[in-house]
């Protein structure tokens, strides 16, 4: 599944103000009657839902602007670049952006809703974006080979992990891997490991240079690309851009003495990066 990235020309929309609790399916089941007055619309079927900062609006695309019916307002999506994603696409729009070199940038994102007969509406977001020539694709990060990333993977879980110590963990483990649910920190020894903040993590890097790497993704599409990797980069670079592609990341190098990881939840001490080293 790939970002699907328009180009766009400016957009008038004529409608009415709405709030953040705002239902469109209840609205298709008792349309607001207002907006069957607006002229000149562009599709007969589509509708516009656009939130900035001042306000929501959900309305009708219009050709141009000849007259305003009471009680609605006008809105301009301004022309420029937007991925164009389907409501399915949610669950794997961050692995899908990590795969391309574009980010999303803050200007108008707006929606489009299509409703139909006994079946739920066709949606799309719309968001804004600019392509960056040096951003990290994680199709072209350097990756060791299917063989010794196997050997890494399990001498690292080993090293600096309990995964089968008991029942419990084990059936746990054994899901982690066979179905991606959970996150392999789960397993950390937690008598080893030392809480690091942003300025420590930059700090140990500092001596660094090339290191290893794989992380967790929560979209299948994400599992697919990282199952039995090792990945391998600049660790500045990567200290710089991980968010791309990820929030919970393990790294370590050849020599399994050390390990940094990462995790998207604060533990009982506020950290959500932790130092271990091996004895």
């Amino acid at each position: 599944m790939r970002l699907k990235v328009v180009e766009i020309e400016d957009i008038l929309i004529v409608g009415i103000e709405v709030d953040l609790d705002f239902d469109w399916d209840e609205f298709f089941e008792a349309p607001n009657p207002i907006l069957s007055k607006i002229a000149d619309v562009v599709e007969d079927n589509t509708f516009y839902y656009v939130a900035d900062a001042e306000k929501s609006i959900f309305g009708r695309r219009v050709h141009l602007i000849t007259q305003i019916p009471e009680g609605c307002v006008v809105v301009t999506v301004p022309s420029g670049t937007y991925a164009r994603l389907h409501k399915s696409q949610s669950t794997y729009e961050h692995d899908m952006f990590a795969m391309t070199n574009y980010e999303s940038i803050e200007k108008v994102e707006f929606r489009t809703i299509t409703p139909r007969l006994e079946h739920s509406a066709v949606e799309y977001l719309f968001r804004p974006v600019e392509y960056l020539q040096d951003a990290i694709n994680i199709r072209k990060i350097p990756v060791l080979s299917k063989e010794l990333s196997l050997q890494l993977r399990e001498h690292y879980i080993n090293k600096f992990f309990d995964v089968k110590s008991n029942c419990v963990k084990d059936y746990f483990y054994k899901r982690y891997i066979t179905q991606g649910k959970g996150y392999l920190w789960n397993f950390i020894k937690d008598e080893k490991k030392a809480g690091l903040t942003v300025s420590e993590v930059w700090d140990f890097f500092n001596e660094k240079e090339e290191i290893l790497f794989f992380w967790d993704s929560t979209s299948s599409i994400g599992r697919e690309f990282t199952r039995n990797k090792v990945f391998k980069l600049n660790a500045i670079q990567l200290l710089q851009s991980y968010t791309r592609f990820a929030f919970d990341l393990y790294i370590f190098d050849t020599t399994l003495t050390w390990t940094v990881i990462f995790q998207h939840e604060e533990d009982d001490e506020g950290y959500k990066c932790f130092l271990i080293k091996s004895n």
